[in-house]
């Protein structure tokens, strides 16, 4: 395969296509990497870095690399919410 060949591959930066071998008509599966999902969430990448090491948020970690899944960053999100005081 050549340069050109893995350039037109490539995905967005910061994203990863998972399971290149999905059957035909099933929706493409994406991992954010840190920097994509620091970015998303306006946060900085030292603080992401801070959470996977205090395994504060899920990820998933594929050899060396650290990857997230954003449909479990979604419910992660949700389960951080705080509710409003609500005053009577």
């Amino acid at each position: 395969m050549t340069s050109s060949d893995e350039d037109l591959r490539r995905e967005p930066e910061g994203r990863r296509k998972v399971a290149p071998n999905t059957p035909p008509g099933a929706p493409a599966r994406y991992l954010l990497d840190v920097g994509a999902l620091a970015a998303q969430l306006g946060v900085r990448e030292r603080f992401m870095r801070r959470l996977i090491e205090e395994r504060r948020v899920p990820f998933c970690k594929i050899g060396k690399f650290i990857r997230f899944d954003p449909h479990e960053i979604e419910e992660w999100i949700d389960a951080q919410r705080v509710p409003a005081f609500e005053l009577d």
